[in-house]
């Protein structure tokens, strides 16, 4: 295993892409952790089970990038 330096010296050099991908992890999960708690509660709301929530979840985004124009079939 590596020095701190080295290790150090490794992060210099590849810290811009090292703050992107923290913040696209750190977004993400602050997203999961949004959306967990909504799809139970419009399940309990709704009286749907949650494979259905999912289903809506899932259409919405579909649908939405689709309208985006990404590559998705």
């Amino acid at each position: 295993m590596g020095s701190w330096y080295e290790t150090w010296c490794l992060f210099k050099q590849h810290w811009q892409a090292t703050v992107i991908y923290w913040t696209a992890y750190f977004t993400a999960g602050l997203t999961v952790s949004f959306l967990g708690p909504t799809m139970l509660d419009l399940r309990c709301q709704t009286r749907s089970s949650l494979e259905q929530m999912a289903w809506a979840f899932f259409g919405q985004v579909h649908t939405r990038m689709q309208q985006l124009n990404w590559d998705i079939p």
